[in-house]
This record gives C-alpha cells, sequence and structure tokens, in this order.
C-alpha cells in the first residue's frame, strides 16, 4: 500500500489537496481518494498536516481497537 498527497491546478486556480492510497486486489492496481479538502487561502505544511493528520490518528486508533 502506498499513500500520495497531490496538489493539483484547477481553472479556478483554488488550492486543493487530495491524499489517495494505491494498493493491489486481486492482482489489479487500485486507487481511493481518502481525503478531498479545498483551501480558501495558499496551503503551507502546517495546514496540509492539520489536516491529514488526525485522518491518520484514527486510522490507528480504529486499527488498535479492532485487531
Amino acid at each position: 500500500m502506498s499513500i500520495s498527497l497531490d496538489e493539483p491546478t484547477v481553472v479556478s486556480l483554488d488550492a486543493q489537496l487530495l491524499v489517495y492510497d494505491g494498493y493491489a486486489f486481486n492482482g489489479r492496481m487500485k486507487e481511493d481518494i481518502i481525503i478531498g479538502q479545498n483551501f480558501e487561502t495558499k496551503t503551507t505544511v502546517s495546514d496540509v498536516m492539520d489536516i491529514v493528520s488526525p485522518y491518520f490518528v484514527r486510522q490507528t486508533l480504529k486499527n488498535s481497537i479492532f485487531s
């Protein structure tokens, strides 16, 4: 499994963040968007981490509880 972050360029020039995972399933590569976020202003590393970190904290807790 891999996790990728992308800041796509859009016509409106709004900053957008896409976080998606890539993985093999039944011998084929799949991708799922796990976070999609628009920003009203420019983005900083801190802004991105404020969005991405809580997702991984929730996933870690969920995996701890159900494993």
